[in-house]
């Protein structure tokens, strides 16, 4: 159940980021080189990115923190203050 929770949150973090850039689903898949199915699916809550979190921030540009937790970490600010 917690698992599905959390991919069920991460989706809809997912979904937010995607509408705040103005991109469809198909868009934003290509930007992550992720198929459009599987972007789908994860966005919806159906499959956990696995291994893909850090893929779909790219191409969301955000952190896979924030995907996955829903803040920025301070890992994360060292990370894009050495970028």
């Amino acid at each position: 159940k917690r698992d599905l929770l959390f991919a069920k949150e991460m989706g809809k973090r997912i979904a937010q980021r995607r509408k705040e850039l103005g991109l469809t689903q198909e868009k934003a898949a290509e930007r992550c080189g992720l198929s459009l199915q599987f972007f789908a699916s994860v966005e919806t809550g159906g499959k956990r990115a696995g291994r893909k979190p850090g893929q779909a921030g790219r191409g969301l540009e955000v952190s896979a923190d924030q995907l996955l937790l829903g803040r920025v970490t301070d890992f994360d600010w060292h990370g894009i203050s050495n970028a």
